[in-house]
């Protein structure tokens, strides 16, 4: 998805490394991306896929091999991260430790040869944005995770960027801190229409934050789009696998017309539509179905789904949980609430004999063949 007029633009850049053989491997290849002015955008893949590499490229911090990182369609080429206003928050905080949050806050401005009263204004501002008034006299050592997160974040803030980029910022906090300070990026972001590029591994923390997620494999772009839609309509198996936790089947087409197929998954027929399968259906192809885990209900009736089986494994989590469920040599996860509109749900365990019902229209089809 390309973006007239963007903001900032990644343009076909490529960066490749020796590894510890000296072998030549490549960290991003090619990649083009368009970002708005005011967007929020996260860049997600597993661990080596570029995305921090990419980060370190648009700063200025690496330099790519090929390619231009262009901001309001001029290149950044030859200009160094400290001339770029472009903030970089780091998942280790990277705060001085001998010295306050107010001096923290304050270093970059400093460094500009801003007025004392000038400082002052701003730190306070920006601590009070980030919700750290009355700790300023504070050093990191006295502050929790959440709190240095947020000197961090202050710290960037305060310089009026361009752009804040964010590589892995919280990664080091435990679940509670990691909501809260999420929350208060995003409500930062909004408040000021700051441009934002962000790197997580993190699924929930990349689709609850982001006006678009990037989804990256071995240095490329897979998809990209609002997280729903990509949630919803992964476009290849490892998109649907690491984005949404799917469960893969085995289906085969056993008709197909314009507009719908009627595919045979376990022994029973699903109807679903063209829009849903990768390619044109034909008749006797096998297919491998993506079924997210939330789409899968499950029934204590075993009379009233159209599959069954057994529960194998119960991952309780709180308001949800996590069942695997063995239907014949096939393992189906499900994720069920605790609750729902008549009080709480019966627990189900392991060995528990239950019915499946699979909701067809929420299906991924994708092509075997290469």
């Amino acid at each position: 998805m390309l973006h007239t007029g963007a903001y900032l633009e990644i343009r076909g850049i490529s960066k490749a490394f020796r590894d510890g053989r000296g072998n030549r491997v490549t960290a991003v290849d090619r990649l083009s991306l368009q970002i708005d002015r005011g967007e929020f955008v996260t860049l997600i893949g597993p661990s080596g896929c570029g995305k921090t590499t990419t980060l370190r490229i648009v700063s200025g911090m690496e330099h790519a091999d090929s390619g231009d990182i262009l901001l309001e369609g001029k290149s950044l080429a030859g200009i160094p991260p400290q001339q770029r206003n472009m903030p970089m928050v780091f998942q280790s905080y990277a705060l001085f430790p001998h010295m306050t949050v107010f001096d923290n806050i304050a270093y970059g401005l400093r460094t500009r040869g801003m007025t004392a009263n000038a400082i002052a204004h701003d730190v306070a501002l920006a601590s009070q944005m980030v919700d750290l008034a009355g700790v300023e006299h504070r050093y990191p050592g006295e502050l929790s995770g959440g709190q240095q997160q947020r000197v961090a974040l202050a710290r960037a803030l305060v310089l009026k960027p361009r752009i804040i980029l964010f590589d892995e910022p919280l990664s080091n906090l435990d679940p509670r801190l990691r909501t809260q300070t999420r929350r208060a990026i995003r409500r930062v972001q909004e408040l000021l229409g700051i441009t934002i590029l962000y790197v997580t591994h993190d699924q929930s923390e990349a689709l609850s934050l982001s006006d678009r997620v990037v989804i990256m494999n071995h240095g490329r772009l897979i998809q990209e789009g609002h997280p729903r839609d990509v949630y919803h309509t992964p476009v290849s198996p490892f998109v649907a696998d690491f984005i949404a936790n799917a469960t893969f089947l085995d289906g085969v087409v056993e008709s197909a017309d314009d507009t719908s197929a009627d595919v045979r998954i376990l022994g029973q027929l699903y109807r679903v539509s063209r829009e849903q399968i990768q390619g044109t259906p034909e008749v006797g192809q096998d297919l491998l179905v993506a079924v997210i885990p939330e789409t899968v209900f499950l029934h204590t009736d075993t009379g009233r789904g159209e599959l069954t089986g057994s529960v194998e494994a119960v991952a309780f989590t709180g308001p949800l949980t996590e069942y695997t469920v063995g239907c014949g040599d096939t393992w189906i996860t499900a994720v069920r609430a605790e609750r729902n509109s008549t009080g709480v749900l019966h627990p189900l365990e392991t060995g528990d004999p239950v019915a499946i019902s699979l909701d067809s229209s929420t299906f991924r089809l994708y092509r075997t063949d290469p």
